[in-house]
């Protein structure tokens, strides 16, 4: 194996790729000290590392992170435009060159259900020294980049085997601060509309029946749920959400709480298809608080996501990790704040 020479700036999991034609995860065997790979491929990597002078994250941590550079993952959608990912991926990039590090943005041209997730689309520019997932929490590709073994971070989502720090907002407190603001505008007649489609979303549902529960209400999810699946929030079918809202052309409830503005907005619609108006006869309140929400007729009360804040956390957070590799995993959970608009009123008597 003749070593190439070396490349400059800092030396990547990905040179070691280019050197022996292994594939990441044999590579990321390998320096970890794990069985499954061949004397010969084990080999392969070693002499490649020595090659390169390729060094490992400290054991333990130091005065200095060496973080120099990190990719962020995130599904082609979530990246651009009025979204709920836009204001923490630009803080997020912003607060990364203030303190030295550069910041790609990698985007997965992939549906949210794949299965077989190629490696060339999650690295698109070779392993990077450090991974920051937006939004991505589909267990295929967490699988994938845990093999990877690089400080990693997971913001707005949730890995159920726990394997990367993650930081998002508070969904079940969110979810119960809708409920209750409602509650105390007097509606009983509550509806969430909502999907279970991943677990932050189906927090939110969590976090209302709480609300539900403290004020003597059993939930009952004939009575109080409609389940919009696994519709893309953006292009809810709305003759179908119509049909789910309302029973024999009477609103289901006196009061909607949706899972995302996009999808309040959707109810909004819908209801006034029907000639209903908010919050004249039925109330609405979305959850993110994205910039739209404030100019759309009615305005929407919704929950404001901290974003600014999350994207500021989760460079702080890759940056510990990368310095303190060996430390316990964490789940961070920042506050909601309740936006009162026009959309929600105190329900007729």
């Amino acid at each position: 194996m003749n070593a190439p020479d070396k490349p400059a700036g800092t030396i990547r999991l990905r040179h070691i790729a280019q050197l022996t034609g292994l594939s990441l995860g044999t590579i990321s065997k390998v320096l970890n000290g794990r069985e499954g790979v061949s004397a010969e491929n084990r080999e392969k990597v070693q002499r490649a590392v020595n090659d390169l002078g390729f060094r490992r994250w400290p054991m333990m941590g130091s005065a200095e992170t060496p973080l120099t550079s990190a990719t962020v993952i995130a599904y082609s959608f979530a990246a651009f435009g009025d979204t709920f990912y836009d204001k923490i991926l630009r803080t997020m990039v912003e607060e990364g060159r203030r303190r030295g590090l550069a910041i790609d943005v990698n985007l997965l041209m992939l549906h949210r259900f794949t299965t077989e997730i190629p490696e060339a689309s999650l690295f698109q520019n070779g392993i990077p020294e450090a991974v920051i997932m937006l939004g991505v929490d589909h267990l295929p590709v967490l699988d994938q980049i845990a093999a990877v073994n690089c400080p990693t971070l997971l913001v707005n989502g949730i890995d159920p085997l726990m394997r990367f720090d993650s930081i998002s907002p508070d969904y079940f407190l969110g979810g119960f601060l809708a409920t209750q603001h409602l509650l105390d505008l007097g509606h009983r007649d509550i509806v969430h509309v909502g999907t279970a489609r991943r677990m932050t979303l189906d927090f939110r549902r969590q976090g209302f029946i709480a609300a539900l529960t403290q004020a003597g209400i059993a939930y009952d999810p004939q009575r109080h749920l409609v389940d919009i699946g696994l519709q893309d929030f953006a292009t809810l079918d709305e003759q179908e959400l119509t049909r789910q809202i309302t029973k024999r052309g009477k609103l289901k409830g006196t009061a909607f709480f949706a899972v995302a503005d996009t999808v309040a907005m959707s109810v909004i619609q819908a209801l006034g298809s029907k000639g209903f108006s908010v919050p004249g006869d039925v109330s609405v309140i979305g959850f993110d608080d994205l910039a739209v929400s404030a100019h759309c007729t009615p305005p929407l009360t919704t929950l404001h996501s901290k974003r600014t804040v999350m994207g500021q956390m989760a460079v702080q957070m890759l940056f510990d990790r990368a310095a303190h590799p060996q430390k316990e995993i964490s789940r961070v959970s920042i506050g909601i704040d309740l936006v009162t608009r026009e959309s929600t009123a105190r329900v007729r008597s």
